[in-house]
């Protein structure tokens, strides 16, 4: 196994070093994962090396597979956790996000919900979050989990990626790819 540790002083003394762990099977494959603690909570997101094993199914409801993508599970149990202890507006929590170029983006993460309290105190296990990636502040993430599943739209440099649950059987993924490759088109805003 090897471990690679990306530390800036300053962010290190703030918020503490950000690891991501590659394992290296004895297999032709390689599986990724990406694993990061925080605040005691610790998610693992693990890339899943023969997407074509999954089956995954073509559609669900209106949304079709991107024509490119990279898969990965995660401790449902974990997760959960994560994201409730980021609603408390006590302190800055983080979170690693898998990105689609096989690497693994920390994000500080903080409550941006909208809701009324009256809301809020209805639908406890909602979260909606914004997140800036603790080694460039030019990296953004919208998180949204309602409960059980969690979505993400990362802006990266003006190249916007997802990563989005899709559902096979009772089991959950998630699918990391780009805008373009779901057939979504550019805003004008966006660049070319």
């Amino acid at each position: 196994m090897r471990f690679v540790t990306k530390c800036v002083l300053a962010v290190a003394v703030l918020v503490g070093c950000s690891q991501i762990v590659f394992a290296q099977s004895s297999k032709t494959s390689t599986t990724a994962n990406c694993s990061h603690s925080s605040n005691g909570q610790k998610v693992i997101w693990t890339k899943v090396s023969n997407i074509k094993k999954l089956k995954l199914p073509a559609t669900i409801g209106q949304k079709k597979l991107p024509t490119k993508y990279s898969v990965y599970t995660v401790n449902q149990a974990q997760l959960k956790k994560v994201m409730q202890a980021a609603k408390s507006a006590n302190s800055t929590k983080q979170i690693v996000l898998p990105a689609t170029d096989g690497n693994c983006i920390v994000f500080a993460i903080e409550n941006s919900s909208t809701m009324s309290p009256e809301l809020a105190a209805k639908f406890p296990e909602l979260a909606s979050l914004k997140g800036t990636a603790v080694t460039d502040k030019n990296v953004t993430a919208r998180i949204d989990y309602d409960g059980s599943t969690l979505s993400a739209e990362v802006n990266q440099m003006s190249k916007i990626y997802f990563l989005a649950p899709w559902k096979k059987g009772k089991k959950t993924y998630y699918l990391v790819y780009n805008k373009e490759d779901a057939g979504i088109p550019k805003s004008r805003l966006e660049s070319k």
